[in-house]
């Protein structure tokens, strides 16, 4: 058996089955019980490597931890020995959760970052998630304060949930239009004109904050070619209506629900923010060439470079779209 399979079944076993059991009918799912983050407290003292990782990562997937929490987290991440796991799945775990350590950055990331011009596309796909994490506003406010000029970047770390597009000054293109008319924290825009072009149409029916009855009012005005029709026809605003408020580090039982469907726009959103699925629960997005996934996810932060430049040309109706508003974010300044 090998030491990922061990701790896939540990963490089923000792933080997963627990906290459905002690939170599936909590208002607020993503705040463990203090009884479990007892006993991931204590597995972090074992002197067994499994039950100390497992513990590990049953305190970091917990939102609002104590002082005391938190460092015990961060102190092992300083201790941890990077040769007994897979680094990419525990990067993988820990940013599935609510808690990551700060010293992830400097860690896992920010060797990779200091050479910038990495084409490994596995680094991109979790830096990307670690810049958008709710968890990680401050660096991804210190990235956007220094304008740095990698565009990917600034893109990615004005995606955060917790960021309000107007507070900084962000590159005046399509891709950041768009990424302002989509953002959580930005006030419902104007709604574009059926003639807009198909970015900013896009973004627009990619939020989620429409009462039923307007939305249903204006969605049958707009018509926007797949592969991103689905922004439109996918919205559960069609049937539910605005989605309740959530705090973006600990979303309640309503607004997870809200994303619960079983479609692409719920688990781009899911892709989004981890957090917008209950905590016993891993919702990934599979490597896929059907273009309108491979467009959401680039979107959202994919990393938008590498996936527009391949295998999303071959679909016609993309092509038309790129070729038309050319993609302006790139690994240039």
């Amino acid at each position: 058996m090998s030491s990922q399979t061990e701790l896939i079944e540990s963490i089923t076993t000792d933080i997963l089955g627990p906290w459905q059991k002690a939170c599936n009918h909590s208002d607020y799912p993503w705040i463990a019980t203090p009884e479990l983050k007892g006993s991931w407290m204590e597995m972090l003292k074992s002197s067994d490597s499994l039950t100390r990782i497992t513990g590990f990562i049953g305190i970091t997937r917990a939102s609002e931890l104590t002082n005391e929490e938190y460092n015990a987290a961060a102190d092992f991440l300083r201790n941890y020995d990077t040769e007994e796991y897979d680094d990419t799945f525990i990067v993988f775990l820990l940013l599935n959760g609510a808690s990551p350590p700060m010293g992830l950055y400097e860690q896992f990331f920010a060797q990779f970052f200091e050479v910038a011009k990495t084409t490994d596309i596995n680094f991109w796909v979790y830096f990307s998630r670690f810049l958008r994490h709710p968890f990680t506003t401050y660096i991804s406010s210190l990235i956007i304060e220094k304008g740095t000029p990698l565009q990917t970047v600034l893109y990615m770390s004005a995606l955060n949930p917790t960021i309000i597009p107007g507070d900084y000054t962000l590159p005046n293109n399509l891709w950041f239009n768009a990424l302002k008319v989509f953002h959580p924290l930005s006030p419902q825009t104007t709604r574009p004109s059926i003639n807009d072009n198909p970015l900013n149409i896009f973004a627009y029916f990619l939020r989620t904050d429409f009462e039923k009855e307007y939305f249903n009012e204006i969605s049958n005005d707009y018509f926007i070619e797949d592969p991103l029709f689905f922004a439109i026809l996918e919205n559960p605003c069609r049937l539910k209506g605005k989605c309740p408020e959530y705090s973006p580090f600990s979303p309640s039982r309503a607004s997870i629900n809200f994303f619960g469907e079983d479609t692409l726009f719920c688990s781009l959103w899911r892709h989004y923010n981890p957090l917008l699925n209950f905590p016993w629960l891993f919702d990934t997005i599979d490597a896929s060439t059907d273009p309108s996934t491979i467009f959401g996810t680039s979107f959202l932060g994919g990393p938008l470079g590498f996936s527009l430049r391949s295998s999303l040309m071959d679909n016609k109706s993309i092509k038309s779209i790129l070729e038309a508003y050319p993609l302006e974010i790139n690994f240039q300044s």
